[in-house]
């Protein structure tokens, strides 16, 4: 869920409590009840992850969304768009706030363009780890203009679904778009456009990787 060992050691020896929002998030995650977590009242675990939750404010939301994660396997529209997540995928908890404050950072859109997306290999090394999690903005308002030098999540034809992380160049009149792995030990990909739109083949910007939220509460975005 991205919080540092020390932090959760301080919670487990009591020496921090553990907010509502957070233990409601517990309870999404992993099936815990928040009410029993934070007062001792009622059954340890829950039938259903929403049973009993509160709204932290007066909008009546949670204090947190719950998004699928994305991977080869699922399904891509030719237009660009996420159809449907891989079967059986799992499901990470993120904040509310952070997730509009992402949003407003990667070009604009709303909480359902998110999806969580597992980088499986080196190729992005050492921005992006091998096994490690991002977080995508999939809206047309993040990927339709994407910016030089920025990570994206992309593939090489509207019709492919082998999808990765590169960071993306457009060249030659912005007829030609460069693929560039980060590692140097990956080799660059140069797709011919043609009568592809981008958004066709680039599929969402890279608005939040795993690491920066275990390092500090600061919001660090790399696309």
């Amino acid at each position: 869920m991205g919080y540092a060992k020390a932090v959760v050691w301080n919670w487990e020896k009591g020496k921090t409590e553990i907010s509502t929002s957070l233990a409601q998030a517990i309870q999404v995650n992993w099936g815990i009840s928040w009410s029993w977590l934070l007062h001792g009242e009622g059954a340890p675990w829950v039938e259903h992850p929403d049973d009993g939750l509160v709204a932290a404010d007066e909008s009546h939301e949670p204090p947190f969304i719950v998004r699928p994660e994305i991977d080869e396997t699922s399904i891509y529209a030719t237009s660009g768009e996420i159809h449907e997540p891989a079967p059986h995928s799992p499901t990470h908890v993120i904040g509310r706030d952070l997730a509009r404050e992402l949003l407003r950072n990667s070009g604009g859109g709303s909480e359902e363009h998110l999806f969580f997306f597992r980088c499986r290999d080196e190729s992005m090394e050492p921005t992006i780890l091998s096994t490690e999690r991002v977080l995508i903005n999939t809206s047309r308002e993040g990927r339709g203009y994407p910016k030089d030098n920025g990570i994206y999540l992309v593939r090489q034809s509207p019709q492919d679904n082998d999808v990765r992380l590169r960071r993306i160049r457009l060249a030659k009149n912005d007829q030609l778009l460069l693929l560039l792995p980060d590692n140097r030990f990956y080799m660059p990909t140069i797709l011919e456009l043609g009568g592809i739109s981008l958004d066709q083949v680039v599929l969402g910007c890279v608005c939040w990787v795993g690491r920066s939220l275990l390092a500090s509460n600061d919001i660090e975005c790399v696309w």
